[in-house]
């Protein structure tokens, strides 16, 4: 039996319900995180309940539950669903209303946390890569904070799926590119180095992507982290994307180009390497 967690219950997931005048369900008002699940264990949950938090802030919803009570619910619900692979999900909506635009003060916010079991790619998955489609960004300005209002990102996925590509990348009115739909992007160019672009309000600042900058830097290749123009691409000899769930996954082609031979790269591979080799020690 699966368990959820909503607003200081564990329920069975079929018992799991929301009120039908919740925020978060009719505006997209509320915030989450995905943390992913390795073996058994959590990956980088205290940087992503601080991420949450953070958002919770920038929209200005006031949490009564504290981040440790908040680690308790997460670690309940892997210990209860018994996940070896895959993820948790957190969201947080500021509650539940008569609905208008303009938020009521002092409501309590309903917080749920589920988990979901996602196995990794086989290596020759990894090695052949993904698929990525360039569009246009069209989002709103904050990026930076994870909002359940992903629209854009849907409608942005199936376009990119009706290319054939598992992921679409953006890029802004310079043409520079921002980020996927649901990852950060990262190219390398024939000179060897690694570029990301940088973690402003375009982007989110993926927990992932922290730790993989600091890994390669450690790992002594030259990183970068300045904007890519798309133009830039035709240059390249590897891209890769990281998230919490895909960890560093290869790009081999772009808007239907050849990126390098059309297989993983070195640098990629030896990043995803480097990366559960991080995760699983510690």
């Amino acid at each position: 039996m699966r368990f959820i967690y909503i607003n200081g219950q564990y329920l069975p997931a079929h018992a799991a319900k929301i009120d039908i005048q919740d925020r978060g369900y009719q505006f997209a008002d509320s915030v989450y995180e995905v943390i992913a699940v390795h073996k058994g264990q959590l990956i980088g949950q205290e940087a992503h309940l601080k991420r949450l938090y953070a958002s919770l802030e920038k929209i200005h919803i006031t949490l009564n539950v504290s981040f440790f009570t908040f680690k308790k619910i997460i670690q309940t619900i892997l210990q209860k669903n018994a996940l070896y692979q895959g993820y948790i999900y957190c969201q947080v909506t500021r509650g539940t209303a008569l609905r208008n635009h303009a938020p009521q003060t002092a409501l309590q916010p309903v917080i749920s946390v589920m988990s979901y079991i996602k196995a990794l790619p086989v290596f020759e998955q990894i090695e052949k890569g993904i698929n990525a489609y360039i569009l246009p960004d069209m989002r709103w300005g904050r990026c930076d904070i994870k909002t359940t209002a992903l629209l854009a990102n849907i409608l942005a996925k199936h376009q990119a799926g009706q290319k054939n590509a598992q992921e679409a990348w953006y890029v802004n009115q310079k043409d520079e590119l921002t980020e996927g739909a649901a990852s950060n992007i990262w190219v390398v160019t024939k000179n060897n180095i690694l570029i990301t672009p940088p973690a402003d309000q375009q982007i989110l600042n993926g927990i992932t992507r922290q730790d993989v900058l600091k890994i390669a830097q450690q790992a002594g290749i030259d990183c970068q982290v300045k904007n890519i123009n798309r133009s830039e691409l035709a240059t390249i000899k590897e891209a890769f994307i990281t998230s919490a769930t895909s960890y560093v996954m290869p790009v081999t082609y772009i808007d239907g180009q050849k990126i390098g031979t059309g297989k993983a790269g070195a640098v990629s591979l030896k990043l995803r390497a480097l990366y559960i080799h991080h995760i699983e020690n510690s």
